[in-house]
């Protein structure tokens, strides 16, 4: 749906081309938009200056300004502003290359009309104010995040004055170290709790996976960051981060690549948290492996079996330090004070993790659900924790969810160790949000499954943008394929005219001048009507274009195909235009010249045309068993011109041309492959 602006919109278009900021003037007045126009970024600053606008429709190319450098200039100075992009069509790659730079959009040059600016410049302002209005969420909910974090202390120093049942507190905190451990082992991501010296408290084992660097190896390196980012450049970029991190006292996401100890680079998502804990500053960091999502899945195996035998290790080690505690009393509060301390901590995490982080038996029961889904579902624990998974998920994703775990739930046993799927949620105000979760079973001492564990993702700006992808490659298509439908329409019409004009010429070498024209233009917009009839817009069969040129020559001709035969062998060769055109004239013009003086009066024959791929060239043959061609005419300096054009074909497919007169005449052109043509 077209956004609809509240207001008239206020357009600064910076434009030194008269014609285009004209039109481009006259179509926004269309739209009651008030419009001002420059010529310079120079003039685009000084109108900036003196009045407030909406939105920047930018030329890359300026008299005081040219190229990435234009956009990367007025984007840096007013960031508040959209700016969309206006190139010509050599540039479009430019255009896309802007995106990346903070244009909201590019339109291409003469490939736009009134409606699709208007679109253009309604959604470039639409997600401006949608990107300010997610700052503001951030902002709301990092001060939330720090309540709750003041909560979180204020009901530790409360737990603390509870010391008096000491044996009931010691087995509790106990039993839940064991389930935050296990809660924080089981997340397939890796997660760091780290203080401004970069000495590591907590460094999970899916970090010692991601960077194969244990927490003593990373505590005992004199700067990790130096293991990890090896290349300066990166090492400089990750610290600039990390400062900005600490200015702007919030979270932040970045996209990074590391360096493993092995030397293998991979990239991860980390999203870092300033967190205050005991009066000192902390960095809570996770980091997720996004370098190969299967090859990601294939290691969870791998590494859920070893975080297995670590929880069966630390079960027995917890178990021999309850029965040591037993005979070791007068030690007993100082065990008690480093578990309250390990609890809290876990707990911290687990409870400060943007993503969802839930707990549930096999059937579906939850058993804990983190805070993260108030922000998420709107729910708050308790409401969530009371609802079934049906009521949480919309119709087709129960549907989905159901067929997945179907038969594990039947077996019970044999739950997969990882699935991930993609579930549309339905939320306390009744909106839909589309979450990426990831669920794994946890199994018991005995091998056994017993616990479900679940990491849900919000992917809703994901999934809207893929489809708005889709959509704006359909309408490309369309577009395209009116282009080349327009073009053989055009190319029909002068044939038309062709037509009618030689209808008046009386001279038989001009009309044979006029025809043979005609058939030219013939076989170029017989080109452009298979690209128009072609599921793929980018390349033409060329088998099918030669056997349908052929035939309409051999019509225009008026040829006994009784007499005459034609042979085609082509290989499964498909061209983009740039390469059908010159070889569709180049075959126009040797069936031409050898329907008219190949076979005089009625004599029989046979044409072969064949086109191979060897190795990276193409060879094409076109021969036949006529009288051949006269021995005074010489190549490349032919004086017909139909010879000429074909030598000159040849040449513009950068190919070499060669011709044997032994058995009537056999032309065969060599020439390279062409590189595949891309359509964005």
């Amino acid at each position: 749906m077209e956004a609809v602006l509240e207001k008239t919109c206020n357009i600064l278009v910076v434009e030194d081309d008269l014609v285009s900021s004209l039109m481009m003037q006259e179509m926004l007045i269309n739209w009651l938009f008030e419009v001002k126009v420059v010529n310079s970024l120079n003039g685009a600053y000084e109108a900036l200056r003196m009045d407030n606008f909406d939105i920047v429709l930018l030329d890359l190319n300026l008299p005081d300004k040219e190229g990435m450098d234009t956009l990367i200039d007025l984007h840096n100075n007013y960031k508040n502003i959209p700016i969309v992009i206006v190139t010509v069509i050599d540039e479009e790659k430019e255009g896309l290359k802007a995106l990346s730079y903070g244009a909201q959009d590019y339109l291409v040059k003469g490939r736009y009309n009134i409606y699709t600016l208007k679109k253009t410049i309604n959604y470039a302002i639409e997600r401006k104010r949608i990107e300010s209005e997610l700052r503001r969420s951030q902002e709301e909910l990092e001060k939330r995040v720090q309540e709750r974090t003041q909560e979180l202390w204020q009901a530790n120093k409360l737990l603390q004055l509870e010391i008096n049942e000491h044996q009931k507190t010691e087995n509790s905190l106990i039993e839940s170290e064991k389930k935050l451990r296990t809660v924080l082992e089981a997340v397939k991501e890796g997660i760091t709790f780290s203080d401004d010296e970069g000495r590591f408290y907590i460094y999970n084992s899916e970090m010692e996976r991601l960077t194969g660097y244990s927490m003593q190896e990373a505590n005992a390196s004199l700067d990790f960051s130096k293991l990890l980012y090896p290349d300066p450049v990166d090492r400089s970029g990750a610290l600039d981060g990390l400062t900005d991190l600490i200015n702007k006292g919030s979270s932040r996401e970045v996209e990074s690549k590391i360096v493993r100890q092995d030397k293998q680079s991979i990239y991860v998502l980390i999203s870092s948290t300033i967190i205050y804990y005991g009066g000192r500053r902390m960095f809570l960091s996770v980091y997720r492996d996004i370098t190969e999502r299967r090859k990601a899945q294939e290691a969870l195996c791998k590494a859920h079996d070893e975080l297995e035998e670590r929880v069966r290790e630390r079960t027995q080690e917890l178990a021999q330090i309850n029965e040591e505690l037993k005979f070791e009393i007068t030690i007993r509060y100082q065990a008690q004070n480093r578990l309250q301390e390990s609890e809290s901590r876990y707990r911290l995490l687990a409870e400060n993790v943007t993503d969802v982080v839930m707990l549930a038996d096999l059937d579906f029961h939850w058993l804990y659900i983190s805070p993260s889904v108030v922000n998420l579902m709107g729910y708050s624990v308790q409401e969530a924790m009371q609802k079934p998974v049906k009521e949480l998920l919309s119709a087709d994703s129960y549907e989905l969810f159901k067929k997945s775990f179907k038969e594990d739930m039947r077996k019970r046993g044999n739950f997969p160790r990882s699935r991930i799927l993609e579930l549309e949620c339905r939320r306390s105000d009744g909106t839909s949000v589309w979450l990426e979760v990831s669920i794994n079973a946890i199994y018991n001492a005995q091998g056994e499954p017993f616990r479900l564990i679940g990491v849900a993702r919000d992917i809703s700006e994901r999934k809207k943008v893929m489809q708005e992808i889709v959509d704006s490659l359909r309408e490309k298509e369309i577009l395209l394929q009116e282009v080349h439908h327009r073009v053989k329409n055009n190319l029909q019409i002068i044939s038309s005219l062709l037509n009618l004009q030689s209808m008046r010429i009386k001279d038989k070498q001009a009309l044979e001048v006029f025809q043979e024209s005609n058939r030219s233009i013939k076989s170029m917009a017989l080109i452009h009507e298979k690209l128009y009839k072609s599921f793929d817009l980018s390349k033409i069969d060329f088998r099918e274009y030669v056997c349908s040129l052929a035939e309409e020559l051999f019509n225009s001709y008026n040829v006994n195909v009784s007499l005459i035969n034609i042979t085609i062998t082509i290989d499964n060769v498909f061209f983009d235009i740039n390469t059908a055109i010159p070889c569709g004239l180049m075959i126009n013009e040797l069936i031409s010249n050898t329907l008219k003086y190949a076979f005089p009066g009625d004599r029989s024959g046979e044409i072969i045309i064949s086109l191979t791929e060897q190795s990276d060239m193409y060879v094409f043959v076109f021969s036949d068993n006529g009288v051949g061609l006269p021995g005074n005419i010489m190549f490349p300096n032919a004086e017909s011109l139909g010879l000429q054009l074909i030598s000159s074909l040849a040449n513009q497919l950068d190919g070499t041309l060669e011709i044997d007169r032994t058995a009537g005449t056999r032309f065969t052109i060599t020439f390279k492959k062409p590189h595949t043509l891309v359509r964005v």
